[in-house]
């Protein structure tokens, strides 16, 4: 079987490709810049929404060189979620932030990549409408 490059797909109207009946494995991108409050809770309730409902997903984080202690908070969690971890040393805008989470799920073998804000904006339910239009 031919394997597709990752495509950068946004979390709604998005359809996932299925292979013989289950899910390729992709990853969420969630670039973060001085979210050291929220860091925390946005990625813990990803990881149990994923779990929850058996989705193939890792979650790759991208600290964009903050000033305050995102890194060190989310550096706590990557054990215990199993959650990827990436930093840039000094802030790169979220594009570059962007960039580096898709070349990390590249390293991974995703077939896709979703983009969510780190900050919580948007609700990893919304992941299903995602799944819904690959049926």
């Amino acid at each position: 079987m031919k394997k597709e490059r990752i495509n950068p797909l946004s979390t709604s109207n998005s359809p996932v490709a299925l292979t013989s009946g289950l899910m390729q494995k992709f990853a969420v991108i969630l670039p973060m810049h001085n979210e050291k409050t929220l860091a925390n809770h946005v990625t813990e309730n990803l990881s149990a929404i994923l779990e929850r409902n058996q989705w193939p997903g890792q979650i790759i984080v991208v600290d964009d060189g903050s000033s305050d202690k995102t890194f060190a908070v989310l550096n706590s969690m990557q054990v215990s979620l199993g959650i990827h971890v990436l930093r840039h040393a000094r802030r790169n805008g979220y594009g570059a932030a962007c960039w580096t989470g898709i070349q990390a799920a590249l390293d991974l073998d995703v077939t896709y990549a979703i983009v969510m804000d780190g900050d919580g904006t948007q609700d990893p339910n919304d992941l299903q409408n995602f799944f819904a239009q690959s049926r």
